[in-house]
């Protein structure tokens, strides 16, 4: 897999965080903390696996802020961070020459 690839793929990932709140909110049956521990791994073996993220301040950015994030957390602040995360990872993505619009 290719860093554009997985940074593609990522911006998914990150989307999906904010629905997950809201159904939270909404009574269903998510996993928001269970999927935000398993991204926060994946963005830490990112890494490794692209030596070049270990040094990116906004990926950094990025993996802090899921680190941070909590399934408690007010929706506006998860809608805020994810937009946010968004925006980062289209900065990245441009960085590395991934097509930012995707």
């Amino acid at each position: 897999m290719s860093i554009g690839v997985f940074l593609k793929l990522l911006t998914g990932r990150i989307y999906k965080i904010l629905p997950m709140r809201e159904q939270q909110l909404a009574g269903e049956t998510v996993y928001l903390e269970c999927y935000l521990c398993t991204l926060s791994l994946e963005l830490q073996g990112a890494c490794l696996t692209f030596p070049a993220l270990s040094d990116d301040a906004d990926y950094i950015t990025i993996v802090n802020t899921i680190n941070g994030l909590d399934d408690a957390a007010d929706v506006a602040v998860v809608k805020r961070e994810t937009f946010k995360m968004l925006n980062l990872l289209d900065h990245i993505k441009h960085r590395y020459g991934g097509d930012s619009h995707d």
